[in-house]
């Protein structure tokens, strides 16, 4: 860990962190991540399959899959994961699901090996996780049975849905939502249209980014303020498809080749994934609406080919409220904004909400991610989500060709080739804060999930025991940050935050105390207990971020 972590604070340069670099150190950069991000991995792998191994042995034909869940909170969400069908290929069989010996609703999907066979399958099922809970699940299939997938063709009505927190609508002619609204309300959040890939002529700056032409005075920078005509994105044709993602029949059939802009790609009890594909000159996105049935979940992926020069891309979401005010995340807290007159960038991390009035109904638009980075919401009620930009590597285009001889050559650009974004979407009306923080938890770092087949004769004597609730806090707004071990001696520490403006009083449960600990903290405070075990009992204290009294 202390290696990863070192790797990890390296690329908090300040040149490193928002890619105002050149081209060789930006590659020394992302190998130092992606060494820290496999180390971490790794552990994680190995600590999951200490806690796991001793569990009982697997029956024949049986494939056990463990969830653990990674936060000091309670969480309801999808689990995706794939299986072998021990070669039976070409029979499609009928597969069982259990926790605890019951059986629970599931879905098949399509594998990301796409194969010609279905001997590799892709599972998906709703859980409930309490705080670091690990739960096993049992998957076993029927010999001799077939089933066949079908999935509706898109239309007005098999793109609506109603879940228990909203009612959405996706237009089959655009791809976009039209109306997102709380359940059974007419009133809907946004305008149709919402949520539109859109470009915006940039600047080719490292440091900055600004609309060249969003002031008079071409000698004069607006830093951080964009204007003028944006470029959309629309539904691609059916042509575009298939030039973007060709089939069998493009190459052997091409007069019978279809291309599908939207279509259904997922549908059963657990969850329907709509894919809209959108093209804007020579850039285009693949995007998947995903809507939870089970846990009511709205998420947003976006698979990005992006190839403009000097623009920044942005999801543009017209609201169809009066925005009051804009809230968002920063380092264990939360900015408060009015609107801007200028379409003005605005930072922020894991999310963003929007609360107003629709006439005398409050609403409220929250939406984590994961890794925008910026913002803008304007007086107009427009809400701007900033995904990437392609400025030159370390470039501050400040000189004509003439009078700087760095442009005579090919400039690469930043960010050019495919990325992917993710967006969870959450209405209500009010503000969450702490809903929409644990949202962005778990977009950011979802469960911990791995086959493992347990040989518990071998691993008998050295066994972990699994408590069900290792940890847990007794108050919805107190969320558990960090579980470590002390820099120094033998201490458990346990990082807390209030994302509440209030003052909280609460009980913390540690698996081995007789009694819970009774604390205080206040509002957006953050706070760190250190626990210590004697031979008698366990003793706590509260210490500071560096871990001394």
């Amino acid at each position: 860990l202390h290696s990863a972590w070192q790797d990890l604070m390296f690329c908090e340069f300040h040149d490193i962190l928002p890619g105002s670099m050149s081209v060789t150190p930006e590659k020394d950069s992302l190998n130092a991540l992606a060494k820290a991000t496999d180390e971490a991995h790794r552990i994680v792998v190995e600590n999951h399959i200490d806690w796991i191994k001793n569990q009982e042995k697997a029956k024949p034909y049986e494939t056990p899959y463990f969830v653990t869940n990674p936060h000091g909170f309670p969480v309801k969400t999808n689990v995706e994961y794939e299986i072998n069908l021990h070669h039976i290929w070409p029979i499609n069989p009928e597969i069982e699901i259990k926790i605890n010996g019951k059986k629970i609703p599931y879905q098949r999907s399509i594998a990301e090996a796409v194969c010609a066979s279905d001997w590799r399958v892709r599972l998906l099922a709703t859980v409930s996780l309490k705080p670091f809970e690990t739960l096993r699940i049992e998957e076993s299939f029927k010999d001799g049975s077939e089933i066949k997938i079908e999935h509706p063709k898109p239309s007005k009505n098999t793109l609506f849905f109603k879940t228990a927190k909203f009612d959405l609508r996706i237009n089959p002619d655009t791809g976009l939502v039209d109306k997102l609204s709380l359940p059974g309300s007419r009133t809907s959040i946004v305008k149709p249209g919402a949520f539109g890939p859109v470009i915006l002529r940039d600047v080719d700056h490292s440091w900055d980014s600004y609309s060249p032409l969003a002031e008079t005075k071409a000698d004069k920078p607006t830093h951080g303020i964009f204007g003028g005509v944006s470029l959309a994105f629309s539904l691609a044709t059916p042509a575009e498809v298939l030039q973007l993602s060709p089939t069998y029949e493009s190459h052997n059939d091409p007069d019978n080749a279809i291309g599908h802009p939207i279509r259904i790609i997922e549908s059963g009890c657990i969850r329907t994934t709509v894919e809209a594909i959108f093209v804007s000159g020579a850039s285009a996105i693949v995007r998947q609406y995903l809507i939870g049935h089970l846990d009511d979940s709205f998420e947003i992926r976006d698979r990005i080919f992006w190839n403009h020069r000097d623009s920044m891309l942005k999801l543009h979401v017209p609201l169809n409220f009066t925005a009051e005010e804009s809230i968002a995340e920063t380092l264990h807290s939360a900015y408060r904004r009015k609107p801007t007159e200028k379409h003005a960038e605005l930072s922020a991390t894991r999310w963003v909400a929007v609360h107003g009035k629709a006439g005398n109904q409050k609403l409220c638009l929250s939406i984590a991610n994961d890794g925008i980075g910026a913002y803008a919401l304007t007086q107009k009620n427009n809400l701007f989500l900033n995904v990437t930009r392609s400025a030159a590597y370390s470039s501050f285009a400040m000189f004509p060709e003439k009078d700087n001889w760095r442009m005579r050559k090919f400039l690469p650009r930043q960010d050019i080739g495919q990325q992917t974004y993710s967006y969870k979407i959450m209405v209500s009306d009010c503000f969450n804060e702490t809903e929409v923080t644990k949202s962005a938890d778990l977009l950011n770092m979802p469960i911990v999930g791995q086959t493992y087949f347990p040989r518990p004769a071998i691993h008998s004597k050295n066994a972990l025991s699994m408590p069900v609730e290792p940890i847990s806090v007794s108050s919805n707004d107190v969320i558990v940050r960090a579980v470590k071990k002390s820099e120094k001696g033998q201490k458990l520490i346990i990082r807390l935050l209030n994302t509440s403006e209030k003052t909280k009083r609460f009980r913390l449960k540690v698996y081995g105390l007789e009694e819970p600990i009774k604390l205080s903290i206040k509002g957006y405070e953050l706070i760190t207990v250190a626990l210590k075990k004697n031979k008698k009992n366990i003793s706590y204290s509260l210490v500071n971020l560096v871990e001394e009294k």
